[in-house]
């Protein structure tokens, strides 16, 4: 059962016939791409754009999960990570928000583009205020949505098996 099934339904509908919100980097880790370029998919690619946060419990074994799947390089398929750094209204300014992300990512062996960013405006574009939320993208838009870490690992696994693995 799907207890997400509802809110992943509204985002997607939300997504249909409009173009995707813009994302702000403070930070860009693991990519010389330039931001824009994070959710700018070739035709016949697809690409998956996971939200989460360093506090977020659910969103450790789903980066687990996609740094095996980008590790495997499967073709036409990529991966990009968005992770809002801190809440700006809970937690105090500082570098140390981007080291602490930067340690996860490491720890989470997490080789993939991350983009990190303190923006609420993005947040909330991309209706990723509840963590995690996997988009599966192509060049036509929002393919699908999975919101929470038991739906997105299932969007991964499901990836995984039918993904071709190679040099992309």
């Amino acid at each position: 059962i799907n207890l997400n099934a509802e809110g992943e339904a509204a985002i997607l509908k939300a997504f249909r016939g409009s173009g995707l919100p813009p994302l702000e980097c403070d930070a860009l880790l693991n990519s010389e791409m330039s931001v824009p370029d994070l959710t700018r998919v070739p035709p016949g690619q697809r690409r998956v754009l996971m939200f989460w946060t360093p506090t977020c419990g659910p969103c450790k074994p789903l980066l687990a999960d996609l740094a095996a799947l980008a590790a495997a390089k499967p073709t036409g398929l990529s991966v990009v990570g968005v992770v809002r750094s801190a809440e700006p209204d809970l937690e105090p300014p500082g570098e140390w928000r981007l080291e602490r992300v930067k340690r996860i990512v490491a720890e989470y062996q997490v080789g993939f583009p991350t983009c990190v960013h303190s923006s609420k405006r993005v947040t909330e574009a991309w209706r990723a205020g509840g963590v995690p939320i996997t988009f599966l993208l192509s060049d036509k838009g929002v393919e699908r949505v999975a919101g929470g870490g038991r739906n997105g690992r299932a969007l991964v696994a499901e990836l995984s098996g039918s993904a071709k693995v190679g040099e992309r």
